[in-house]
């Protein structure tokens, strides 16, 4: 909260300071001492609203599924930056003298004090392996600031929404629904959920709860190794599956999220359901 208020009062006192810049110029009285104070401030500014690099501090984790945590950071070393629900940070890691990084797409929305990071554990990657099992909290790191450009655009996308989720692909749409639960809810978005085990969906309790509340929000999910006696949506996510769940596609605009292969699949999937390119977003 501190670091806010010092935000906010740093942010009062941007404008005075540009004003007397702008003033000066227009008179003709312009100074060198005038243009590096107002480049001073406007780059400390700058560097609050969007960091180059941060440095977050664990503070909690949380299980999501068997094998999905979500990393609950807070930032110390100035206040969270400003963020679109979708886009993601890159989390720098050491272990054992080698400094490798990942990407993770933030799965709290805009507007919170702490920074969740929703991680699923991969066989052959000691990185989220370290991440989900090993760290304990109050270890720091260091992170980049939010970047990407998957996110909603109001003035291009529409209000029909369809996101389509693979498997931990469903994290940056997680950052997009509370982003648009603190609005009101003013789209009409359907989720198409694909995942392996239905054991293992993530942030599935949050999902049907949503649904239950917003009646602008769908969820369905698609398994595609389900075991017996699963009675829900089996399968792919193929045309002919987003048809049954979504039904006519005109006027939606498709987000797309997931592993490299689930790609190849849904664009397949759009072609045949002749979406127009520029109604489709990928992560």
């Amino acid at each position: 909260m501190n670091d806010l208020m010092q935000w906010l009062e740093d942010l009062k006192q941007y404008g005075p300071v540009m004003g007397d810049w702008v003033r000066r110029r227009t008179v003709g009285t312009h100074r060198v001492e005038d243009h590096n104070a107002y480049e001073v401030t406007k780059r400390h500014l700058l560097d609050s609203l969007h960091p180059r690099t941060m440095t977050l501090k664990l503070e909690d984790r949380f299980q999501e599924s068997p094998s999905a945590w979500t990393l609950r950071f807070v930032r110390t070393d100035g206040p969270n930056p400003v963020f679109r629900g979708g886009q993601y940070v890159n989390l720098f890691v050491e272990l054992e003298g080698l400094r490798t990084s990942r990407p993770y797409s933030i799965s709290s929305p805009p507007g919170e004090p702490h920074i969740d990071l929703t991680i699923r554990a991969q066989e052959g990657d000691f990185v989220p392996s370290y991440l989900t099992q090993e760290v304990e909290v109050g270890h720091s790191f260091q992170s980049s600031g939010p970047a990407g450009h998957f996110y909603n655009e109001p003035l291009i996308d529409g209000d029909r929404l369809v996101y389509l989720a693979g498997g931990s692909g469903i994290t940056p749409f997680v950052s997009m629904l509370k982003e648009l639960e603190s609005q009101g809810f003013p789209k009409e978005v359907s989720l198409v959920y694909g995942s392996r085990d239905s054991e293992d969906i993530i942030f599935e309790e949050y999902l049907r709860d949503l649904a239950r509340r917003q009646k602008q929000f769908r969820v369905h999910f698609v398994i595609s190794e389900p075991k017996k006696g699963y009675r829900g949506q089996r399968g792919f996510l193929t045309a002919d599956t987003l048809l049954s769940v979504i039904g006519n596609v005109s006027g939606r605009t498709f987000f797309a999220c997931g592993p490299g292969k689930f790609y190849e699949l849904v664009w397949k999937a759009l072609d045949e359901m002749e979406v127009p390119v520029h109604r489709r977003r990928r992560e």
